[in-house]
């Protein structure tokens, strides 16, 4: 039996040795007696409950309370709460589709921003120089091209008098075959020209798009999750933006364990601003993501994204970066008899309560089974009845 344990069922003993003495003196001297057994003094004394109230009473005792509190129906609910930080539930990545050199970023991070608003500005000296380029090959390609046509035509008069010679006997066959190959290269050669010169104006064409759309511009009416400094090269593939669509904000909040195990995909929570403490938000779990690592989750849990209403956003004037905390109904019980948590005591996996029952007779440990609790209180399943009072005489209390 554990020395908690021990203690308190000497403790019984020694109130019930006072049981003998009558009048509102009994729980006086009961608590005296409590204080002998467990070496302290009474630095101050307050009136008892009576039998007939519900009132708690409290003692003094070197610095550590002892008292007697009544077990009350009430509502007792188990709330998680989590902080994080406010972000766009909708985003879009404006990534760089090849190495270029920008300039210093127009916008900041968390402004607003309109559709085709400039975010960079490119540096398009590659790209003029480039269209330079296309163009005196696109030119030269067409020259090219004329000159194969000509060739081509030349081979084709040169093939119809080799065959004429050749009816006659005047040449011989095999100069004719070698005519008709020339002319199939000198076609063949045509052809190509033709197939480079349409590349080329294709590449023309791009690169003058390309120089015409080089900056980076905003896609959408938004504001803006995060934007590099700029003033230097970005490489290909490399995110420049994030746009988060306007009024569509989520609350993204590490979850361990046990909020992972007890809410669900349109479970309904609380938003508290940092920025506006006085107002709550709805919010709704839209995402549970799994998985610990790179800060979203603590020990294996994971992460919670929490949709926020657009008109509470409007209302409130929430903002991407905003601060908040997310609170969460585990479990709950309405109508439950409830005592401190502090009352309650376990002795070998069992839980107990120390019980001084309403009509004024001596406190002993009651067997209880327990339901809901939080940091404060907890709800007694079985065990208790109103108007029994719970002692708090010190101890480990459960956990």
């Amino acid at each position: 039996m554990s020395y908690v344990f021990t203690r308190l069922l000497c403790l019984t003993l020694a109130v019930s040795a006072a049981v003998a003495v009558g009048g509102c003196r009994r729980l006086e001297i009961a608590r005296e007696r409590i204080a002998s057994l467990f070496g302290w003094s009474m630095a101050a004394k307050e009136k008892p409950a009576s039998s007939n109230g519900n009132d708690d009473a409290k003692t003094s005792i070197e610095g550590r309370e002892l008292a007697w509190f009544a077990a009350k129906r009430g509502d007792i609910a188990l709330r998680k709460t989590a902080r994080g930080q406010l972000r766009s539930a909708e985003r879009i990545e404006i990534r760089a589709d090849r190495r270029v050199r920008v300039s210093p970023a127009r916008v900041k991070a968390f402004s607003a921003v309109k559709r085709g608003q400039v975010l960079f500005e490119v540096d398009t000296t590659e790209l003029e120089q480039r269209k330079i380029e296309l163009a005196e090959r696109e030119k030269q390609t067409e020259i090219d091209i004329k000159a194969a046509i000509a060739q081509a035509d030349l081979a084709r008069k040169q093939l119809t008098r080799k065959k004429a010679l050749a009816e006659k006997g005047i040449t011989p066959q095999k100069e004719v075959d070698e005519a008709v190959k020339a002319v199939r290269m000198a076609e063949s050669a045509e052809e190509t020209k033709k197939l480079e010169l349409q590349r080329a104006r294709r590449e023309a064409a791009d690169a003058s798009q390309q120089v015409q759309t080089a900056n980076f511009v905003s896609p959408i009416d938004g504001l803006v999750s995060q934007i590099v400094r700029g003033g230097d090269e970005v490489n290909q593939g490399q995110v420049v933006a994030v746009i988060g669509a306007q009024g569509k904000l989520a609350l993204y909040v590490p979850a361990d364990e046990v909020m992972l195990a007890a809410v669900r995909k349109g479970t309904a929570v609380d938003v508290k601003l940092d920025a506006a403490p006085a107002r709550l938000l709805a919010g709704t779990v839209a995402e549970i993501i799994a998985g610990s690592g790179g800060g979203m989750g603590q020990g294996s849990g994971g992460q919670l994204r929490i949709d926020l209403r657009v008109e509470d956003v409007t209302a409130s004037g929430a903002r991407e970066g905003f601060e908040a905390e997310m609170s969460v109904t585990l479990a709950s019980s309405a109508n439950a008899i409830t005592v401190p948590l502090a009352a309650l005591q376990t002795n070998a996996g069992k839980f107990f309560v120390l019980v001084s029952p309403s009509d004024g007779s001596s406190p002993s440990p009651r067997a209880v089974e327990i339901g809901v609790r939080n940091d404060l209180e907890v709800e007694i399943t079985a065990g208790l009845r109103d108007g029994d009072f719970a002692v708090v005489a010190g101890g480990s209390t459960a956990r």
